[in-house]
């Protein structure tokens, strides 16, 4: 029998392919269920073949099921593909639970559209959180691997990360093996301060410009 219900969410929206073997419907519930969220399914569509598509009833569930990158059953890793624009899970680590989403979301709006931002639990009880926030980015420009945000410093990782030196935002190293020149005189990378000849509209006089 028929029964109202909302139409999922696109971007809660997941492709994925069933093994090979004796899978049920119901097995396929279960293994969903158990990375995502109790009764966290909405929707699970025969899409032909092997083919599946599964529709998560929040956001919360849907980026658990996008971190763990899939499911597991009978011992084996489902890979899920998302539907929506393509976007990426950005996890925050040692950002102080106590403070608020908004000031996250305003330091990372300059590597793209944040989308949204849950917090994690843990794996064993899915009520208790575990201090991780989980920023849904439309990404840019990539984050770094290290940022200071209201003064504390936190770490993010995220799949596909390429190390980003928090110090010149170059890729292919962090800031410890950073050997960018920085001048503290006009405040760029690239020369040292000794031989900065930029104008210094402090001091007009030649006298005072850095030697």
């Amino acid at each position: 029998m028929a029964t109202n219900f909302d139409v999922p969410v696109r971007e809660n929206c997941f492709l994925f392919c069933a093994p090979e073997g004796d899978v049920t419907i119901d097995d396929l519930f279960d293994a969903v269920e158990a990375t995502a969220g109790e009764d966290s399914v909405l929707v699970l569509q025969h899409m032909g073949g092997a083919k599946f598509l599964v529709g998560m009833r929040n956001t919360t569930q849907a980026t658990r099921l996008m971190v763990a990158e899939g499911f597991r059953i009978n011992y084996e890793k489902v890979a899920v593909e998302g539907i929506g624009p393509p976007v990426t899970f950005v996890n925050v680590y040692r950002y102080p639970a106590y403070l608020s989403d908004e000031v996250l979301s305003n330091a990372l709006a300059q590597h793209g559209k944040v989308k949204s931002i849950t917090f994690a639990t843990v794996a064993s009880r899915l009520n208790k959180l575990n201090g991780v926030r989980v920023v849904k980015l439309e990404m840019a420009r990539p984050v770094p691997n290290f940022v200071t945000i209201a003064g504390q410093r936190v770490m993010c990782e995220y799949r596909g990360m390429r190390r980003v030196c928090a110090r010149c935002g170059d890729t292919g190293y962090m800031a410890s093996a950073c050997t960018a020149q920085y001048c503290k005189r006009c405040g760029t990378f690239g020369h040292e301060t000794e031989v900065c000849d930029a104008e210094c509209f402090g001091h007009p006089d030649p006298i005072f410009r850095a030697v």
